[in-house]
């Protein structure tokens, strides 16, 4: 998928059912890709030019998390310390009562 720009790239992941796991910060923004029918997002939130421990200790974070959640539905924000979940149902105004 090189040279793909970000909605084949996003489109193809979600008809196939693959998750996404990306450097590229424009799928950070839930707005225009929203993960909800998807396998999931992850966004490696790196340094500019990260040295490769650096990409390793952020992908040991990201398989870490993995084991105690799916990924499915949502956008994961890794860095080489943590994980920032964002749940699309959490940013949903609540219904009227």
């Amino acid at each position: 998928m090189k040279g793909s720009n970000d909605e084949t790239v996003f489109r193809t992941c979600s008809v196939e059912l693959r998750t996404l796991v990306t450097l590229d910060l424009d799928f950070s923004n839930p707005l225009t890709h929203d993960p909800r029918d998807t396998s999931g997002v992850a966004v490696l939130r790196l340094s500019r030019n990260p040295p490769p421990t650096e990409l390793l200790a952020a992908i040991q974070v990201l398989l870490v998390a993995l084991e105690h959640r799916p990924i499915t539905g949502e956008l994961w924000v890794v860095s080489k310390d943590r994980v920032r979940i964002w749940r699309p149902n959490e940013m949903e105004p609540e219904p009227n009562e």
